[in-house]
């Protein structure tokens, strides 16, 4: 089992991947701000080099649980996935929006704590949101 986990952002997205035995998620692309479409399109080759059959989408709920733009954007962003994973004949992929609220402040305050706030502070939140996103998804199914 292969997994993918998907942070989206508006400059950035960041991809991470599970071990084969679906217990460990490292962060390990970057999509630098394309658009949702591209972006889909990028993760569809993803899934098909990495030969992930499962994708998580961080679902970035508001605070009180319910759906609000930024939520409608991954769920947008999780029907042109779906699109292009079918035109590559891989419609057997399971998409899964998982909550992801506060993966990017979570991610913050761990590489503050590691001393990795230089210049390329963002890229790193993003990648490491990422992770997160996925070991916690990870975490929920044991």
């Amino acid at each position: 089992m292969k997994l993918l986990g998907i942070d989206l952002g508006d400059a950035r997205t960041g991809v991470a991947a599970s071990d084969l035995t679906g217990s460990l998620a490292r962060g390990f692309h970057l999509i630098e701000g394309k658009g949702l479409k591209k972006t889909a399109i990028e993760v569809a080759e993803l899934v098909l080099s990495e030969g992930a059959d499962t994708v998580v989408i961080g679902d970035p709920l508001n605070m009180d649980g319910t759906a609000g733009e930024r939520s409608a954007k991954a769920h947008a962003f999780g029907k042109l996935l779906e699109g292009q994973l079918f035109a590559r004949g891989r419609e057997d992929v399971k998409l899964v929006f998982f909550d992801e609220r506060l993966t990017t402040v979570e991610a913050h305050e761990i590489l503050a704590m590691t001393g990795n706030g230089d210049m390329g502070h963002r890229r790193k939140v993003d990648m490491l949101a990422s992770e997160l996103i996925l070991q916690d998804y990870l975490d929920s199914i044991k």
